[in-house]
């Protein structure tokens, strides 16, 4: 009976050690995306009063609204686990927003992609940079296998992919990935 109790003990304490984890990561990593947009504004705000322009926060690309699923993000420079944990990463072997081709921006599905299944076909993508504000349009939306590459190909026209991991409830490495794809409006 006493070992049974300890068992049950032992149990309990690391389910409740494991959920104050995850509820700490869940915390800070909104706290880091919050922090992002922050700074972004704030850069954004005072940018015409400083000395040199260029001196934006480096790791930050821009801003990206959902406004359709009222939604705020950093932009952030690469696709490492550090800057997904920050924000939505820019996939630096493809165009920045606004250019001539297909940008690929990622975030985490559990993380700061977790509406966007709540996106619809005409729903807008702002994107703004520290020199414009692009407005894009949703188009298409598919799920593949996450081996599949088709979705980050090179574009003859000024296209935004965003992906995530599919399904977004899923436990574990994801099969596949959901993609958003946008067009530039004129």
């Amino acid at each position: 009976m006493g070992r049974l109790r300890s068992l049950l003990w032992s149990i309990l304490l690391s389910s409740l050690g494991f959920s104050a984890f995850c509820f700490y990561q869940i915390v800070s990593a909104e706290i880091d995306v919050r922090e992002g947009v922050k700074t972004w504004e704030k850069a954004m705000d005072t940018r015409d009063n400083l000395q040199d322009p260029a001196s934006l926060p480096v790791h930050l690309l821009g801003k990206l609204t959902l406004p359709a699923i009222n939604l705020k993000l950093p932009v952030i420079k690469g696709m490492s686990d550090d800057a997904l944990q920050k924000g939505v990463g820019h996939d630096p072997f493809t165009p920045l927003p606004g250019e001539l081709g297909n940008t690929v921006l990622a975030g985490h599905r559990d993380g700061v992609f977790r509406k966007l299944g709540n996106l619809q076909h005409g729903d807008e993508i702002i994107i703004e940079t520290g020199s414009s504000t692009f407005h894009y349009q949703i188009v298409n939306y598919k799920i593949v296998d996450k081996d599949d590459i088709h979705a980050v190909q090179p574009s003859e026209e000024r296209k935004l992919t965003l992906i995530t991991c599919y399904p977004f409830a899923y436990i574990g490495n994801a099969p596949k990935r959901y993609i958003i794809e946008a067009t530039l409006k004129q």
